[in-house]
């Protein structure tokens, strides 16, 4: 990317905090405009329809959504403050076919939509979620809200823009997130530089394209982006199947060692979160003599049905699960979940809360 001249036009926007406080960073006009146009390339006319974008203009996957309805010329709905009834009344008047949303804001709609019993809503034509992991075991009853809609999760991020897509199929594999966009080049492996990793090995996924970010702000910490000539990583590690599926494993920083083996926490949270009582999961290491680490989750109950025992909750995770990377120790959080300003979940507060005797956990068995 082109170095920022007073000449060229760009924007600072800021990360959303998940490895630390939130970054500055540059991005140049060309980037946000090829990430429009391919945006019509990938997904097709629906993509140049009315956006809804239901959240603050802070945080970037919303900032796109307005940009993109601008861009096109079809113009856009916000909303400062998220409503679930709001952005669904805008959707059944017709406002607006392209809903672009994180998975909590549509968990929020279909719980709304069940409690109404709405009518399914006809003029949806395109929904994209991103932001965080999509629970798939949801696409059916998101299917039946709107059953005219494509559902398309992306995978992307601040500094890179987008990645990889794909359809919200149920049966997709648990850690996919797609195929790379059409302008966009991806490598596994330490750096660009070196052979890509095996299929199916993970390392460090690397991005190539006309979209990547200028630069930070201010001097970046150790959780920033890795740069290399035209290349680019965020710290995510993956990997690539053998039908060229990119797999997002999780964050370089957040993996854990136990019992010689690495275990990535978002592959388990996402089984934790798949059960019908966990409204909330994290997963966290704590020192241990024998195996290195000890896995414990910190859980917070949705609903108001009896909660899972902890056995049960174990067999749940070794259902599909290896057995390693089923936590041995169980935290209910009591209160408000932690959150970082762009609304995901704030592990490090939870690992600090664990380091102390906390009256925001309590043991679970």
């Amino acid at each position: 990317p082109a170095a920022a001249t007073p000449q060229s036009p760009f924007y600072v926007g800021f990360t959303s905090g998940s490895t630390g406080l939130p970054k500055g960073f540059m991005r140049h006009h060309r980037s946000w405009v090829e990430s429009f146009r391919v945006s019509l390339q990938d997904f097709g006319v629906a993509a140049a329809t009315r956006v809804l974008a239901p959240g603050r203009m802070s945080h970037s996957l919303f900032l796109f959504g307005a940009l993109l309805g601008l861009w096109t010329g079809a113009g856009a709905v916000l909303q400062e403050r998220f409503s679930a009834p709001r952005a669904l009344d805008t959707l059944r008047a017709g406002g607006a076919p392209l809903l672009v949303a994180v998975p909590s804001q549509l968990v929020l709609m279909l719980q709304w939509a069940e409690r109404r019993q709405l009518a399914p809503i006809e003029g949806v034509e395109l929904v994209l979620i991103s932001g965080a992991r999509w629970l798939r075991e949801r696409t059916p009853a998101l299917r039946r809200l709107f059953p005219r809609a494509r559902i398309v999760e992306f995978y992307g991020a601040s500094e890179a823009s987008y990645v990889a897509w794909m359809d919200a199929e149920p049966g997709a594999p648990a850690q996919a997130v797609g195929r790379p966009f059409s302008n966009v080049d991806l490598h596994i492996g330490p750096d660009p530089r070196s052979a890509a990793l095996p299929q199916g090995v993970p390392g460090l996924i690397w991005v190539r394209s006309p979209m990547l970010f200028m630069d930070y702000v201010n001097a970046a910490d150790g959780t920033a982006a890795l740069r290399e000539g035209d290349w680019l990583s965020v710290r995510d590690m993956g990997y690539v199947d053998d039908s060229g599926l990119l797999h997002l494993c999780g964050r370089e920083n957040r993996m854990l060692v136990t019992q010689s083996k690495n275990l990535f926490p978002e592959e388990v949270e996402a089984r934790l979160l798949a059960h019908p009582q966990v409204a909330q999961a994290s997963l966290q290491g704590v020192a241990d003599g024998l195996r290195g680490l000890r896995v414990q989750a910190v859980l917070q109950w949705q609903g108001d049905a009896p909660p899972p025992g902890a056995l049960e909750l174990a067999a749940w995770c070794r259902a599909v699960l290896e057995p390693y990377k089923a936590p041995r120790h169980w935290w209910v959080w009591v209160g408000d979940w932690p959150q970082t300003p762009s609304g995901k979940t704030d592990h490090t507060a939870i690992a600090r809360a664990l380091q102390a005797p906390s009256p925001s956990l309590e043991r679970w068995r």
